[in-house]
């Protein structure tokens, strides 16, 4: 079991002995939160990362704070983060890049699909004329992909209980 503190190095130690193993999902437990990075497949240096999912031990509380912590804590992406979508009622919460990554393809975002229950985040391709997106395995170093978790995991955890 890891603490907060060791989330960050937990992950990005699991995530290097998952080199060369293809893919799977590589989890930590963080006490009050359960950790899981969906990995395409780990390298000597660095991950392809399709996902960091943070699941509580409790249901957290008022989804738009979660999704206010997350704009505020995950630090470690290449791009900050904004609310774009917060339905309290149903509890959800939509964040994503607020600068995504545009071209002539098309627009490359991070997006947290934030519940009471869980909290996950991909990074999506979305092109232009085309009305389905893409999820993208994004390459992260095996510590910025444990930093990025870490920090996730600790907008979720610090929700209280409703």
């Amino acid at each position: 079991m890891s603490n907060s503190n060791n989330i960050a190095k937990d992950v990005a130690d699991r995530l290097r002995q998952h080199t060369g193993r293809g893919e799977g999902i590589v989890t930590v437990d963080g006490g009050n939160v359960v950790v899981s990075v969906d990995v395409e497949q780990s390298e000597r240096y660095a991950v392809g990362v399709r996902g960091i999912h943070v699941k509580p031990q409790q249901p957290g509380g008022d989804v738009r704070d979660t999704a206010e912590r997350i704009v505020e804590r995950v630090q470690s992406l290449d791009e900050p983060l904004t609310v774009v979508e917060c339905d309290t009622k149903n509890g959800r919460a939509i964040v994503r890049s607020a600068e995504p990554e545009a071209d002539e393809a098309g627009v490359t975002y991070w997006e947290a699909d934030v519940q009471r229950d869980e909290t996950s985040l991909r990074r999506y391709h979305k092109q232009h004329g085309v009305p389905e997106r893409e999820l993208v395995t994004e390459p992260l170093k095996h510590n910025t992909a444990g930093r990025v978790a870490e920090q996730l995991a600790d907008a979720v955890r610090a929700a209280p209980v409703e």
